[in-house]
């Protein structure tokens, strides 16, 4: 039980120390299923050229990859340079057992020789022991180090906008990423293994001869093995329909971006390009009326919009065709298919009443 609450203490205080330097925060957001952790238990697994690693990842949002981070250590702790990473990312070939068992990367769809000048990488260390493992060799050595290195790219800083990748939402894609160093003898690199885990395990392949393997982390090799990144790209302004103070209503409605919306004002992000389409009056379900923004109305309230200009009212008595009787707002009695009956009037104790044909 020590163990675990060392380790999850120690990635809380490396992520936010490191990455407060390193340009990219957990608050910063995502454009993937979700961030994919570190393992400061786990294992760096070598990625050193010839060898490839690929992790797969959901689209979240629509548009350009303008940002990749992930994580990586030297075999041994002994700190070699790197000239630089080849980023690629690809077309999903999914899984179809028998004949296909995991899944695995398949059309190029992006690439890039990323030279090294172009990375911030941000030394983080631990005093838990990491993992060294080679799947090329199958040679794992543990513990092996404790110093690691997030690595953040910021290709839209470097690269033309329209030559970008343009991701799709709910499209699962796969990352990538091998390193060339200097002295690849003496120094290999590794990309770091995580502690999340989605969908299939990462892969592993050799330059001229993409035979992917799926990774299981050793020593008993049972455990999928997932490698630690985050895809990130530009934060879009959105419709974010935000709780109203005075009665916790997600009636209120901003321009601002997904991140700011959810972790800020404990919003609903509308999605990129949606807009606020100002106050009106809201007639909910159940025949209540509520002042909010006519898209949170519709999207979160579950409401229909009375029209630009139109605002609650004092309720009213509101006559059904049924014969009963609410005390509604006018606009929500119309809006019920009720006739109101005028400012002041109320409800009252049911009586007999005798209709013109008798009854």
């Amino acid at each position: 039980m020590r163990k675990v609450s060392c380790l999850v203490m120690a990635l809380i205080l490396s992520i936010c120390m490191g990455t407060a330097l390193a340009d990219w925060m957990p608050d910063d957001g995502h454009k993937m299923h979700f961030p994919q952790y570190p393992d400061l238990l786990g294992w760096n697994v070598n990625a050193t050229n010839p060898v490839i690693l690929a992790d797969d990842w959901m689209c979240s949002q629509s548009g350009p990859v303008t940002d990749v981070h992930f994580w990586g250590s030297w075999m041994g702790g002994i700190t070699g340079a790197i000239i630089s990473f080849n980023i690629s990312i690809h077309a999903d070939i999914p899984a179809n057992p028998p004949v296909q068992p995991y899944s695995m990367p398949g059309a190029t769809l992006w690439e890039y020789e990323v030279p090294f000048a172009w990375v911030i990488a941000q030394e983080l260390s631990t005093d838990l022991d990491e993992g060294w493992y080679d799947p090329a060799s199958g040679v794992f050595n543990y513990p092996d180090h404790n110093v690691y290195f997030q690595y953040n790219i910021f290709l839209d800083q470097y690269i033309d906008p329209a030559d970008l990748f343009v991701q799709e939402e709910g499209v699962i894609y796969w990352l990538n990423i091998s390193a060339t160093v200097a002295d690849p003898a003496v120094t290999q690199w590794g990309w770091k293994s995580s502690q999340d885990h989605w969908n299939d395990d990462a892969v592993f392949a050799f330059w001229g001869n993409l035979e992917w393997v799926d990774l299981y982390e050793p020593p008993d090799f049972i455990q999928s093995l997932d490698l630690a990144f985050v895809i990130t790209g530009p934060d879009e302004d959105g419709a974010c329909c935000y709780p109203d103070p005075t009665n916790g209503q997600l009636s209120l409605c901003i321009q601002t971006t997904q991140s700011d919306c959810v972790n800020n004002l404990l919003g609903v992000w509308e999605g990129p390009g949606t807009v606020c389409q100002g106050m009106e009056a809201c007639c909910l379900i159940d025949g209540s009326c509520l002042d909010a923004d006519a898209l949170c109305c519709i999207n979160e309230l579950g409401g229909t919009p009375q029209g630009p200009g139109s605002a609650c009212g004092p309720p009213e008595a509101c006559c059904f065709s049924d014969g009963s009787c609410a005390d509604l707002d006018p606009l929500c009695c119309i809006d019920q298919g009720g006739t109101p009956q005028g400012p002041g009037t109320m409800c009252t104790t049911p009586v007999a009443c005798c209709l013109n044909d008798g009854s």
